[in-house]
């Protein structure tokens, strides 16, 4: 992601982290993924990509959470401000947040 406006949680890069603002997926799938802790303010994190694209892992509080590129897509986030040279950062060093 290259700026800070709001997209699709499959939209963030990896280890990008960002706040839920909306889970607009349809009906049982929108209550399961906020029973699971996916709700509006929850902070996120991109942490995996499965070797074909589809899942996806990410960590919401203290949870790592494996959801389809559809699910997904369908959660707005706001990805935090200046993260980029902090994931670089942690690439080049080996460290994990």
């Amino acid at each position: 992601m290259n700026d800070d406006r709001p997209t699709s949680l499959d939209g963030l890069d990896l280890g990008e982290r960002g706040t839920i603002i909306r889970v607009g997926c349809p009906g049982p799938l929108r209550h399961r993924l906020m029973d699971m802790g996916l709700t509006p303010g929850t902070e996120v994190r991109l942490e995996g990509v499965a070797p074909l694209g589809d899942p996806i892992i990410v960590s919401a509080r203290g949870c790592r959470l494996g959801l389809r590129r559809a699910e997904a897509a369908d959660i707005t986030v706001s990805p935090w401000p200046d993260q980029h040279a902090q994931i670089a950062a942690e690439a080049g060093t080996g460290v994990a947040g």
